[in-house]
């Protein structure tokens, strides 16, 4: 088992291939198994690198928001590149681990070759009080109904109650996936990151908008975090967006020939120094 004991956690991390180094950062409540649909094409060109942020996963989880702030969790990819030789590579990351791409890249620009940004909005979303208000009390009500019955117990909750993608809803198999899934989450990193939401640190807003190298920005046009990806986009000239129609939050899964071929589509025109800036619909 691959493990970098850095910042007082250990970080579970997988290796594939070879070729320029690709680092994938998943998003809060999954892991490495986020990327199955990804990992075997993308370690055809390239030598990827997976790992479980902590807090998920086979990684350290330790008890208290304040282990879980948008620093830690750029500082441990910093120092999982480190521990791995690696001075510069691709960064991806979805959901949460997009937040991590882009306050990585921005403190860290001679390490970023390219910042590949999936499925979050980089602090740009416009504020709306009511729906802020709103998704808080579902925050509230979900962690009680973890503290009192459990991760699997949650995740066959949002199944019953059809707030799922309909990827998920209409498709025994990915239901099994899916409470898996939770049931596989560490507790204290679920409430950890669930009260300290690292992607909606006010630092980030300004740091994601500084990004000088070229950089990718990839949403599903279901993802309520779809306008603020567009936002992003035009704070960023160099950017390229991908906008996956039809698509929700986790759209490496629910269109995975779309997510894959915009991906891959962005990193061969990139090194074959072709203009990379603009927009693509899939």
């Amino acid at each position: 088992m691959a493990v970098a004991s850095v910042n007082g956690v250990d970080l579970y991390y997988e290796t594939y291939g070879r070729g320029e180094p690709l680092v994938l950062a998943h998003g809060y409540c999954t892991s490495i198994n986020l990327w199955q649909h990804q990992i075997p094409l993308l370690a055809q060109r390239y030598h990827v690198i997976a790992y479980d942020a902590r807090g998920h996963g086979l990684s350290s989880a330790p008890a208290g928001k304040e282990h879980y702030t948008l620093t830690h969790l750029v500082e441990d990819m910093h120092a999982l590149l480190r521990h791995l030789g690696i001075p510069q590579a691709y960064i991806a990351g979805h959901s949460m681990g997009g937040a991590t791409t882009a306050g990585f890249a921005a403190r860290y620009p001679a390490m970023t070759r390219a910042a590949l940004i999936c499925n979050i909005d980089g602090g740009q979303q416009p504020s709306d009080p009511v729906l802020d208000q709103e998704a808080a009390e579902t925050r509230r009500k979900a962690m009680e109904l973890v503290r009192v019955r459990g991760l699997a117990d949650y995740a066959r909750q949002q199944i019953v109650n059809k707030t799922v993608p309909r990827f998920i809803s209409e498709n025994t198999q990915e239901q099994e996936r899916f409470v898996t899934r939770y049931a596989h989450q560490p507790l204290h990193g679920y409430l950890g990151v669930g009260e300290a939401l690292p992607w909606r640190e006010a630092w980030l807003t300004d740091a994601a908008r500084s990004l000088k190298m070229p950089v990718a920005i990839i949403a599903g046009t279901e993802d309520v975090m779809h306008r603020g990806a567009e936002i992003l986009h035009q704070h960023l000239p160099q950017s390229h967006f991908v906008s996956i129609q039809e698509a929700p939050h986790d759209s490496m899964n629910a269109r995975p020939q779309a997510f894959n071929s915009g991906f891959e589509e962005y990193l061969s025109n990139l090194e074959q120094g072709k203009s990379v800036a603009g927009q693509q619909v899939l």
